[in-house]
Formats: structure tokens, C-alpha cells, sequence
């Protein structure tokens, strides 16, 4: 994307950074989770969700989605299933 842009690497992650008020890493993972929640909402198994977004195994998804949302998607979702549905 940098070298589309006209940039060298160094200078995208420095511009991102200071636009984004983040890493390009950290979005990345952001939106992934923004994803990946909208998914399991919707009734997507977690397994087809965590090979969406690229994990080798579910657990992998499962264990980061446990370190950011402080529980795995299952207990996740009984407990906020009324926030979290779509119309």
C-alpha cells in the first residue's frame, strides 16, 4: 500500500500512526475484531470465522478474542446477545 501511495514503508507507518492514533498492526487487529463480532452475531460457527480472519486454529481465535473481550466468544455472546444482535 505504501509504494502505491508514493511512500516508503517507514513513512506509511509513521503517517498511519498519527492519523489513526494507532499502528497499522493494532487497526488491522481492530477491524478484524469488528468483523469478527458482526459474524459471530449473525450465528457464523467460530471456526469459519477464526479461518476468515486467517488463524491457523480456532483456539488462536479464540484465546485473542478472550484477551480483548475478557471472556471466549460463547460466553461472550450469552451474556451481551441483546447488544451485539443486528435488526
Amino acid at each position: 500500500m505504501a509504494r502505491a501511495a508514493g511512500l516508503s514503508e517507514r513513512t506509511a507507518r509513521r503517517h498511519f500512526q498519527m492519523q489513526a492514533g494507532m499502528s497499522f498492526g493494532r487497526w488491522r487487529l481492530q477491524a478484524g475484531l469488528v468483523h469478527a463480532r458482526e459474524r459471530l452475531a449473525d450465528g457464523a460457527a467460530v471456526a469459519e470465522v477464526s479461518d476468515a480472519l486467517g488463524y491457523a486454529h480456532p483456539s488462536n481465535f479464540i484465546a485473542m478474542f478472550r484477551r480483548v473481550f475478557g471472556e471466549p466468544p460463547g460466553r461472550y455472546f450469552a451474556r451481551h446477545v441483546t447488544c451485539c444482535q443486528r435488526p
